[in-house]
């Protein structure tokens, strides 16, 4: 699932920079690409679910937030960005499963 994803991030980006690269888009799309490699690590590596899930919800934000701003300027751009979405919003219907059980 997460070759498809980034597939879809990449062409997001990719379309992101082509337009100019508007300086607060580009700033969302890599933090949310921060924050999702800082995930596994503290996620898996570290034990620490609760963490794990406030950059999980940061990331959510972060890419919902460039969503919607994509949604004004490219459409197409936002829509490759749902699948994203819709997947970290069932990550952290997980997470918060392992948060609250342990």
């Amino acid at each position: 699932m997460w070759g498809i994803l980034y597939i879809l991030m990449g062409v997001t980006g990719f379309l992101i920079s082509r337009r100019g690269g508007n300086a607060a888009n580009t700033a969302l799309f890599i933090l949310q690409l921060l924050l999702n490699a800082a995930w596994t690590p503290v996620f898996f590596a570290a034990h620490a679910p609760a963490a794990a899930l406030a950059i999980l919800l940061a990331m959510l934000l972060c890419a919902g937030w460039l969503a919607a701003r994509l949604n004004k300027e490219n459409r197409t751009s936002a829509y490759l960005l749902l699948p994203y979405l819709l997947w970290l919003l069932f990550a952290g219907y997980l997470n918060a499963g392992i948060w609250w059980i342990n």
